[in-house]
């Protein structure tokens, strides 16, 4: 489990949480929600960390990182810190490992205190959600949860009642371009100004989404998807399918990226045109926050060849397309789907 600090936009969060524990009001379980990349993960190791750290219970900011619990904690084999997630990715939580935490819960602690984190929050099912909610009811003394969801939505309004909910936004533009900075800095990535600000609009301003972008090489493909969608789509998809097929062959290899990125990507530059095609004529450079701000005159350009119902029919196939893609559906034919399905869109 991580120890590196917060980063700043995190702060009031920390604070707080120590402001109700020292008060005595500290939650018996709380929900980490907002978009994907704002650090909810890093806030939860944290909350993690603290709660069961050993040393002055309640009277410092940070773990003291010396005692046993914080030592156990590092090397993530701590047995009061306990953790409720997909046994493989895009998976969803099953019941025996709801049993299993229950059980850990029941048992007599190591320490004075004890910490269970369910990420991401909404892999639980309806069956899963309702037998973690017999141990929110009635929680063990000094067990804290922390829930992490993307997704919030997506939980049963009787988890939700149960927790206490904190939404993390995206910290300000100025803030974020000078953590990513920083941590480019220190990863020894390259990365001109130009591709960290596309980054952060790509996944509008959360700093660790942009990171990760970053870090994994995304720069290029982002470059590569821009020209496909502004002009080679036009003239042939299946080719610039295939191009992406064997791209991200090779990306899931070697950086990780897989069809799931590609329809991240596409179903953002859907809704920039549908965004545009909204506002017509009336749209200037800047004025409108886009996922991608640069390619703006090309989008404005694509928005308007088409009525809006046509890009919101093609945004909403994207959105179905996308329930699907943690099956194992052919890569070709996934990529042609979505191309060809774009291009439907688009005249000359």
């Amino acid at each position: 489990m991580s120890g590196q600090p917060l980063p700043a936009w995190l702060a009031p969060w920390r604070d707080r949480f120590l402001t109700a524990w020292q008060q005595g009001r500290a939650p018996q379980g709380v929900l980490l929600a907002g978009p994907a990349g704002v650090g909810k993960r890093l806030l939860a190791n944290w909350l993690v960390r603290r709660w069961i750290c050993a040393a002055q219970p309640n009277a410092t900011t940070e773990p003291c990182g010396l005692c046993r619990s914080c030592q156990l904690a590092a090397s993530e084999v701590h047995p009061d810190a306990m953790t409720l997630a997909p046994e493989a990715p895009q998976r969803e939580i099953v019941i025996d490992q709801v049993r299993a935490l229950i059980a850990a819960a029941q048992r007599t602690a190591h320490g004075e205190r004890r910490a269970a984190l369910v990420v991401p929050a909404e892999a639980m099912n309806r069956f899963t959600a309702n037998a973690l909610l017999k141990v929110l009811e009635e929680p063990p003394a000094n067990l804290l949860f922390v829930l992490v969801s993307d997704a919030p939505g997506r939980l049963l309004p009787t988890i939700l009642s149960r927790v206490q909910r904190w939404l993390l936004p995206s910290p300000p533009h100025a803030q974020a371009l000078a953590w990513l900075t920083e941590q480019l800095a220190k990863q020894r990535v390259v990365a001109d100004a130009g591709q960290v600000e596309q980054s952060l609009a790509l996944y509008r301003g959360a700093p660790l989404a942009a990171l990760d972008h970053l870090v994994r090489a995304g720069a290029p493909l982002i470059e590569a998807f821009v020209l496909d969608a502004s002009e080679r789509a036009w003239r042939d998809p299946v080719a610039v399918a295939s191009r992406w097929t064997e791209t991200l062959k090779g990306g899931e290899k070697a950086s990780g990226w897989g069809f799931a990125d590609l329809l991240c990507w596409y179903r953002y530059w859907l809704i920039d045109l549908l965004r545009l095609a909204l506002v017509g004529r009336a749209w200037q450079a800047g004025q409108l926050p886009l996922h991608f701000p640069a390619a703006g005159k090309l989008l404005a350009a694509l928005a308007g060849r088409q009525p809006v119902d046509s890009w919101w029919q093609r945004l909403a196939a994207a959105n179905r397309l996308a329930l699907w893609t943690d099956h194992a559906l052919n890569l070709q034919a996934q990529c042609e789907m979505v191309w060809l399905s774009y291009v439907e869109g688009v005249t000359r």
